[in-house]
């Protein structure tokens, strides 16, 4: 695995000389900054703490997290894209990637990225390998092959390579997807997840279930409404319940956020549950470029 996604980098890189008169690059990310008020000593965090994560899955990588990425394009088609984790100091996403832009296979990605495991509510994990994405008829694919990801760690204690497939379609307002993930013999992910929205009323909906050979199974479920209440101000509640090794857990995330302008928004939420890792109010400043 590392001989062929080193060997297709080193294709890119050695066709950036030729290529450089038709670089373009643009930069993103975002920074967020979160005050916490925990109501008890196993509570998520204590203070303002600048380019922190927001209230997470225990210690999984959350979506709420302060990055900064480079996107680039050379030439018609080839590309790169570099994310840098603020939050966590370390490099997210370091890859190169081949752009035929012919609806079967749009996109074929070397180096370290996202594996998209649903909604990412319960999993966020990036990896090294190789990907190709995609579209079939009405569905868009994303067909992963990667070093064995942080899941492994933390369920499986292996270093197998693992196999990862993510699917989505829109079926009229409702965008559906479903997820496998295969970690040799030793993990497998099953998940389906929704999304819609009618007029102000937004729904979100995953269910995730594991199977750690030899060991346990674990079965999650994430749903959440929002309701926009103007323009600039968005109501939410969101849902967490897991069985994990046989023990239940929940948790909810209640709040409102609202958009100061194109650039930047504020929330402010009640957070309770050991899912979301504890219990507390917590206000969050992000900053997008």
């Amino acid at each position: 695995m590392k001989r062929i996604v080193l060997a297709l980098v080193l294709v890119v890189v050695m066709a950036l000389p030729a290529m450089a008169q038709d670089v373009d690059v643009t930069f993103s990310g975002e920074f967020w900054g979160t005050y916490t008020a925990p109501s008890g000593g196993d509570s998520f965090f204590e203070t303002f703490s600048p380019f922190s994560p927001s209230a997470n899955w225990w210690d999984s990588h959350v979506n709420d997290y302060s990055f900064v990425t480079a996107n680039g394009t050379v030439g018609n088609n080839l590309g790169f894209t570099y994310t840098y984790d603020v939050s966590f100091r370390e490099t997210d996403q370091a890859f190169a990637a081949f752009l035929p832009g012919a609806g079967l296979v749009n996109e074929v990605r070397a180096g370290k990225f996202q594996v998209p495991i649903g909604l990412n509510e319960f999993v966020k994990t990036f990896s090294t390998g190789v990907a190709v994405l995609g579209r079939i008829g009405a569905f868009d694919y994303n067909l992963a092959y990667v070093n064995a990801t942080d899941l492994a760690d933390i369920y499986a204690d292996s270093d197998d390579n693992a196999l990862n497939v993510k699917v989505d379609t829109t079926v009229g307002a409702i965008k559906a997807g479903a997820t496998f993930h295969h970690d040799a013999d030793d993990l497998d992910i099953f998940g389906v997840d929704a999304a819609t929205r009618v007029g102000p009323f937004g729904l979100k909906a995953e269910y995730l279930f594991f199977n750690i050979y030899g060991d346990f199974k674990e079965r999650d479920l994430f749903l959440s409404g929002s309701y926009d209440y103007t323009d600039r101000t968005t109501f939410f509640v969101d849902y967490y319940n897991a069985l994990f090794d046989g023990d239940a857990f929940d948790a909810n995330k209640i709040g409102v956020s609202y958009k100061i302008n194109d650039n930047a928004s504020l929330r402010a939420m009640f957070v309770n549950g050991p899912i979301v890792g504890g219990s507390g109010f917590e206000t969050a400043l992000k900053f997008t470029f």
